[in-house]
This record gives structure tokens, C-alpha cells and sequence, in this order.
């Protein structure tokens, strides 16, 4: 008797889908909800989960960290299990806001991206290290990767407002000859970021915070690192016992990442279109996990309106023709609601 249901939205409904869903490839917005830290509401770290979309809160410049193979003074939050394992052969990619406030001198050192929760030395994504001098109401941010690979395991370029790489060189010049774009310090607000990499002989690694990037690329030796990142979120790995016991405060939010689960999300692609639609409608009134979206093992009304609450946009610049996903999305749930209805009256009549 489904097969009604299943044959009605699968018919007009799935063709006004699949020319929006032709159009909308974008990433969906994805849930902070299944975060999870350790180590990290100790001292002057106490970061967490704030919304399904926001993580952050006070966190310690330098944290004390033993650098051994169990990891065990690491102090971290994030998404603890990937959708799909991820090493440096694959594109990753994340954006999101980040808002901060350092009201102190500090040498920040923090970390967010991908990295392996079994040794941290595999990583790869965006992170803030101490400015040469410290500053106030500022941060230096960079991006780069970790490795076990060789002749370095180590890359770190810092964005700046001209694209360029000011990495001071070691040991620093004296403070009379750096430049604030030398050590390119961002100040205190709120700023959209980005961060791409692209694997290959000539793979690139870029990233933007606000106005402030940086391209670097070839990126080819990562290739030879393939330790999986089974991990995403903050990570913080220092020996800096010695610098200041400060602390500064920082916020993630409106967050997208490869390898990461999306709200509204049913079938683990992380884009949210009628492929969902499809699969609620294959499981329509069926109790378990294929097909909830909610999370409360019940596939009903409720994962509709989060699959259209979150429904993946038209790209800027796609066709006038296609309709907006507001109302193809209640076309779709129009006609899931006719055929759940029509389902349950053909039902009653054959009883």
C-alpha cells in the first residue's frame, strides 16, 4: 500500500526536484549537536558546544601538552567520527564565521580543521600562533598542515591583506622592522573565513579570513602522508608552559566541512534535496534510523519540515528558470502530503 505513496511523489514531484537539485550542490548547513571535547573546562579552557551550529567560548593561550602518542593532555572539541575517513589525497573544504576577542598580550596557539585523534601531528586546516610582538585586541591567523612526511612535516602561511606570505623568518627580525601587515594581526570582530585544499602535483591550499588570504600552493608532498583524519573541530597541541597563563575568547559558527553530518540531512550526502525526500518517503511512518532526520527513530512530518527548513539553495547565477527552493520544496511536501493522505484513506477502504 506505501508503494502509492512512493509512486506519487516519485512521479511530478520528483521531476520539479531534480531541477532544483540539478542547480544546488552546495554544502548544507551542518550540526555542532554531536560535538564532543576532552580536557577542555580545565584552567582557563572552557570551550563547548553553544547551538547546533556554534561552538567556542574562553580558551587558554598555551595549554601544557605532552607530546607523546596517547594524546593524553590533549585538549580539543569537535565532531569525534567523520562521515567518511579523510586523508590529504582527498578536497577538503570549510567556511563558516569566526568572532573573537583577545582583550590581552598572549601568544595564542590553537588549531581547527581535520586531524587524526590518534596523533594530532596529522592535521590540516586554520589556526592562530602568537604574533612577533604580542598585540592587543588582535589575532595572527594562519593555515597549513602537519605530518609525518618528509623533508618537513610542517607548513604554515599566514593570511594577510595583500595575499602575501609574511611569515617571519627564524629567528625574527628585531621589533623595529615588523610591519603589522607583517605579522598580519587581525583585530577583535566577527569575520567570515574560508579554507580549500586541493590535492595533486599541483594541488593548492588557500584560505580567507574577512578581507585578509593567501594561495599556496604546489601542495604534493601532503601526498604522501594518508594517516586518516577521523576528526574535525578545535585542537590545541603546545609545550608553551612557559608564556603567560592567559586566555582570550573565540566563537565558530555558521559552519560548513567536508566529512562533517548536515542538518536536515537523511541520506549522509551532505546536501539536502530530494534524494532526502526520497528516502523519508521510502521509510513513511516507520520507526528506526533509515530515514529520520530529527533523530527521535520516527519518520514522519517533522523530518519534512527539517528537510525543508534546510534545504540546499540555488547557487548565485543559476538559471531564472529554476524555481526557488521554497517553493519547490512545498511542492514536494504538498504532494507527500496528498499521498500520505491518499495512502491512509486507501488503506481504511481496503479494512
Amino acid at each position: 500500500m506505501r508503494t502509492f505513496f512512493v509512486r506519487l511523489l516519485s512521479g511530478s514531484a520528483v521531476a520539479i526536484c531534480a531541477l532544483q537539485f540539478a542547480t544546488s550542490r552546495s554544502l548544507a548547513v551542518d550540526t555542532m549537536a554531536d560535538w564532543v571535547g576532552l580536557n577542555n573546562t580545565t584552567g582557563l579552557n572552557n570551550y563547548s558546544v553553544i547551538s547546533d551550529t556554534s561552538a567556542g567560548g574562553q580558551f587558554e593561550s598555551r595549554v601544557n601538552f605532552v607530546n607523546d602518542p596517547t594524546q593524553s593532555a590533549m585538549y580539543y572539541l569537535g565532531d569525534p567520527t567523520l562521515s567518511t575517513p579523510l586523508d590529504y589525497s582527498q578536497e577538503l573544504h570549510m567556511s563558516g564565521t569566526v568572532t573573537f576577542n583577545t582583550p590581552t598580550n598572549n601568544n595564542h596557539n590553537w588549531f581547527f580543521g581535520w586531524y587524526a585523534s590518534t596523533d594530532t601531528r596529522h592535521r590540516i586546516g586554520l589556526g592562530v600562533q602568537g604574533t612577533t610582538p604580542a598585540e592587543n585586541d588582535k589575532m595572527r591567523f594562519d593555515f597549513g598542515y602537519a605530518g609525518t612526511f618528509t623533508p618537513t612535516g610542517n607548513f604554515f602561511s599566514s593570511v594577510t591583506s595583500d595575499g602575501s606570505n609574511p611569515n617571519p623568518p627564524n629567528p625574527p627580525p628585531p621589533p623595529a622592522t615588523i610591519t603589522p601587515d607583517f605579522i598580519t594581526t587581525i583585530p577583535n570582530g566577527t569575520y567570515p573565513f574560508t579554507f580549500d585544499y586541493v590535492p595533486g602535483p599541483e594541488g593548492v591550499m588557500k584560505a580567507t579570513v574577512g578581507n585578509w588570504f593567501r594561495d599556496e600552493g604546489p601542495q604534493a608532498k601532503t601526498l604522501t602522508d594518508l594517516t586518516p583524519f577521523d576528526s574535525f573541530g578545535f585542537a590545541q597541541r603546545t609545550t608553551g608552559i612557559d608564556d603567560p597563563n592567559v586566555s582570550f575568547n573565540l566563537v565558530i559558527s555558521n559552519l560548513t566541512y567536508t566529512g562533517g553530518s548536515a542538518i536536515g540531512d537523511a541520506n549522509g550526502d551532505r546536501i539536502v534535496n530530494i534524494f532526502d525526500i526520497n528516502l523519508v518517503s521510502a521509510h513513511w511512518d516507520e520507526v528506526g534510523p533509515e530515514g529520520d532526520v530529527n533523530g527521535d527513530f520516527a519518520v514522519n512530518i517533522f523530518d519534512i519540515n527539517l528537510i525543508s527548513a534546510y534545504w540546499t539553495p540555488t547557487p548565485p547565477g543559476a538559471s531564472a528558470a529554476v524555481p526557488e527552493p521554497s517553493s519547490v520544496v512545498l511542492a514536494c511536501f504538498g504532494l507527500v502530503g496528498m499521498g500520505a493522505l491518499a495512502w491512509r484513506r486507501r488503506r481504511a477502504v481496503a479494512r
